[in-house]
């Protein structure tokens, strides 16, 4: 156990297609040591932490290491910008925890208007001078990429404070708004940025159905993971932005399981998604694409596996909570051979 649950991949450098049948870990940037170091200075020096407890809480947590495992592929000059950009919405996500909806409705839309260029930032405001200075460079390096980022993000910061999470109860609605405040769309369009792929809009539409999947992994391991850190965070706040919006609860209250076994049952959906997304993958390279496509898959399919597994689990805020299902979940994708290009000795 102790191995599978190494923190970082100890091999980054061995090809791509080496496949390996035992003790692997999903794929994590070459560059992860730099760029944790990085975006932790960063953020300790630009953000207003209430205390040394959070201060101390943010190191713990390894925010710097998502990034990288997210996009084991990155270009080097890119990966340090995207992970300096994914951990601000991850801070900003935890500053709206603290806010009524409606506030933080008007907190997101200054952010928006602040990348837009319709307005200047508060130099007092870290969120907003590092969202200004992270789009200034996005751009910098490469304005088409990044301008494709401007409608998913601003879709993901206004499902954050939607107030229909207030009121979703069944399944299917509370996946299909959690699609986009689970990032999935967003993270997809970073993605493309930070490894330089450009697909024409007839492939962004024909990869829809594959990102959707890719959400839907992606929330689904998200809430298992965080269900009891939303919990204890719903106990201790009497904000209406604060209510507890997670599958878990919904999946339980619809089936009348307990938790413990609603967790397991949703670790099970997940490999009935991934197995759909290979489908899908073969679907549309037995018709027909350009390297592009199937180049932008393997990295979505790295995505899904890191966040679905790797880079939720080990993360020690939700080591405690899964990391039994994890093992299980791991050694199951280990029978689909497709999937070994995923992973690292």
């Amino acid at each position: 156990m102790a191995a599978i649950l190494s923190p970082i991949a100890m091999n980054k450098d061995k090809p791509l297609d080496t496949v390996f049948d035992n003790g692997a870990t999903p794929r994590c940037h070459p560059l992860v040591d730099e760029v944790s170091r990085e975006v932790e200075f960063y953020f300790l020096q630009h953000w207003n932490f209430p205390d040394e407890k959070a201060r101390a809480s943010f190191l713990k947590t390894g925010y710097g290491q998502f990034t990288c495992f997210y996009y084991p592929l990155a270009r080097n000059d890119r990966i340090h910008i995207s992970c300096r950009f994914i951990t601000l919405l991850i801070l900003n996500d935890d500053l709206l925890d603290g806010m009524s909806i409606e506030d933080g409705a008007v907190h997101q839309e200054k952010l928006l208007a602040i990348v837009r260029g319709d307005v200047a930032p508060d130099s007092n405001a870290p969120a907003e001078y590092i969202i200004y200075d992270v789009f200034e460079r996005l751009r910098a390096c490469d304005r088409e990429l990044a301008d494709e980022i401007m409608e998913p993000l601003a879709e993901l910061l206004r499902a954050q404070t939607d107030k229909v999470r207030l009121t979703l109860s069944e399944l299917e609605p509370y996946l299909e708004y959690r699609e986009i405040d689970i990032a999935g769309p967003f993270l997809a369009a970073v993605m493309r940025f930070a490894t330089g792929l450009r697909l024409i809009p007839a492939e962004l539409e024909l990869v829809k159905p594959l990102e959707r999947n890719a959400s839907r992994q992606l929330l689904v391991a998200n809430d298992i993971c965080s269900y009891e850190k939303e919990v204890r965070a719903v106990e201790k706040s009497n904000t209406e932005g604060a209510a507890l919006c997670n599958v878990m609860q919904i999946f339980a209250n619809n089936t009348l399981l307990s938790i413990d076994s609603t967790r397991r049952m949703l670790w099970h959906m997940m490999r009935e998604w991934e197995e759909e997304y290979l489908a899908l993958v073969d679907k549309i390279e037995s018709a027909g694409c350009r390297e592009v496509v199937k180049t932008f898959l393997v990295n979505l399919r790295c995505l899904t596996v890191s966040i679905g597994m790797e880079s939720q689990v080990l993360m020690p805020v939700y080591r405690p909570v899964v990391a039994t299902a994890f093992i299980y979940t791991l050694k199951t994708m280990l029978v689909e051979p497709r999937l070994s290009l995923l992973f690292v000795a």
